[in-house]
């Protein structure tokens, strides 16, 4: 998205032709489940009694209202079973019938439990590797496993493999943030991680050697990404980076408002995803820099990206509840991964079900948050080919919120736009960034598009009279995508609210 600043409350919004040779992956829209909080136990797998209706064996403990949730999401790519926890998960203890499964200590998030909930639950393994799979399968969803390469072996890694095949799981990452000292298994250079990675490398392929491989990559560590894909150069088909926006500072963060709702707090969280794209350049620039001339070989798996306002949203979020702030901040970054795509193969929102996730789960009732409806979107909407959009806009400022989200000057109109491989439907995400101001926004077309007539448009709005509100227990329908036509013309104008994310769909005749 090339962008001009411009004086005006106007927003214009101009359009080329598709970049035929640029797909949109699917995989961008990604998901995450782990073993932690609620997220598996009594989230994704329910082990109290519930009077809701389950799933057939052997997803029976699966709630069906959850399913049916997660399954109108269209899901492409779900990662498993951490993060934290694949480091210290061995896949065998849950298989076989359940009831001779053994319970284990969680051991990545047992710990602290006491203090902040059920954050590291004694972990049952009855949601293991085939309830997984089948899940995945049930719902059209390509696997993504992540072994276990802090406390485990290689030749279990490679048992896994061969166990789940590279049909049913194709993705597999080797290792889970290994550069930090909270993780199993910490790698304390990445030489140290390279040399160790190469020797699951070689029994995992030889299980399937249609699978792809995942490495660990390190947030503006430049040293870490370019010393590990030169070590195993040939050997990798993704580098991960992980960025969440929050509070770095433990005792914000596990205050009560550590993300106050003020207008300043809006702006800084709003402009948080220039950081974002800042990651994603210097990752590209890593991989440039070992992969001279054959960029294509290795891609970026952005695999857990998301808000942690507070501590206690990884049990369950709603302490405090995710809001339309969070909804639009959302849509932001998949904006931002659409413009991307050449480089990025894979991206998975942290986390799924609770723990700061897109659905959260109660006894009588599902709530869907304002990113569950802007998922649901850019599911319904986006299309297979990337095509290129200039922006001409005013800007918004926003403060310093911590080093690694600094002061940012970012356009007001943020936007992506997609088409069809037959060429005859168009898809264009808009967000109105501002906090009081609504915008009159201009599409203008060119090259092929102008030359022919829209036949039809289509829109969703995502909106509120109050950035903050939120969907809770208590009112789960306060904030949802409310569908409009438009009228298609050449050019197309519309005014879009404050605070606000639009999503158009054009059929071209």
């Amino acid at each position: 998205m090339n962008t001009v600043p411009q004086g005006s409350a106007d927003a214009s919004l101009t359009i080329k032709g598709s970049d035929s040779d640029i797909i949109v992956k699917r995989e961008i829209l990604g998901q995450f489940i782990e073993h932690l909080g609620l997220c598996i136990e009594n989230g994704i797998w329910t082990y109290d009694q519930s009077t809701k209706e389950m799933l057939e064996p052997p997803l029976d403990r699966v709630r069906k209202d959850l399913f049916d949730a997660i399954d109108a999401l269209h899901v492409p790519l779900l990662r498993w079973p951490g993060g934290c926890f694949s480091d210290t998960y061995h896949w065998k203890d849950g298989i076989g019938p359940r009831e001779h499964r053994p319970k284990r200590k969680n051991r990545a998030w047992g710990g602290i439990k006491n203090i902040i909930g059920p954050l590291g639950p004694e972990e049952r393994n009855h949601f293991g590797t085939d309830e997984f799979i089948t899940l995945c399968e049930k719902l059209g969803t390509k696997a993504m496993i992540n072994v276990n390469y802090g406390s485990g072996t290689p030749e279990e890694a490679a048992e896994w493999v061969q166990h789940v095949g590279g049909t049913r799981a194709p993705i597999w990452g080797i290792a889970n943030e290994i550069y930090g000292w909270w993780e199993t298994g910490h790698a304390k250079t990445p030489d140290d991680y390279a040399r160790r990675y190469l020797e699951f490398v070689t029994p995992m392929k030889a299980a399937d050697p249609t699978i792809k491989l995942l490495a660990v990559g390190h947030n503006w560590n430049s040293n870490w990404n370019r010393t590990v894909l030169a070590g195993i150069k040939g050997n990798v088909d993704y580098l991960s980076i992980h960025l969440y926006f929050q509070n770095p500072n433990p005792l914000k963060l596990i205050s009560k408002n550590p993300i106050p709702r003020t207008e300043t707090m809006y702006y800084c969280e709003i402009n948080s995803s220039r950081a974002y794209e800042r990651l994603i350049e210097q990752t590209e620039a890593d991989i440039d820099a070992v992969y001279v001339g054959a960029t294509d070989k290795c891609k970026i798996a952005f695999d857990e990206w998301n808000i942690w306002t507070s501590f206690k949203q990884i049990v369950r979020a709603d302490t405090p509840s995710y809001n339309l702030v969070d909804g639009l901040w959302c849509a932001l970054i998949i904006n931002l991964l659409i413009r991307h795509t050449a480089r990025i193969g894979i991206a998975n929102y942290a986390q799924l079900v609770n723990v700061i996730g897109l659905i959260l789960t109660y006894d009588d009732v599902i709530v869907l948050t304002p990113q569950y409806h802007v998922f649901k979107l850019f599911g319904d909407l986006m299309q297979e080919r990337l095509m290129q959009i200039a922006v001409t806009c005013d800007l918004v400022a926003s403060k310093k919120f911590t080093n690694e989200f600094p002061a940012e000057s970012a356009p007001t109109i943020d936007a992506a736009a997609t088409i069809s491989d037959d060429g005859n439907t168009i898809a264009v995400f808009v967000i109105n960034k501002h906090f009081k101001e609504s915008r009159r926004v201009t599409i203008n077309f060119n090259e092929n598009v102008d030359k022919r007539s829209l036949s039809n448009g289509t829109a969703w709005i995502l909106t509120h009279d109050d950035p903050f509100a939120a969907n809770t227990r208590e009112n789960p329908q306060e904030i949802a995508l409310q569908e409009f036509a438009i009228q298609a013309s050449t050019p197309l104008t519309f005014d879009i609210p404050a605070h606000s994310l639009i999503g158009i769909r054009l059929q071209l005749q």
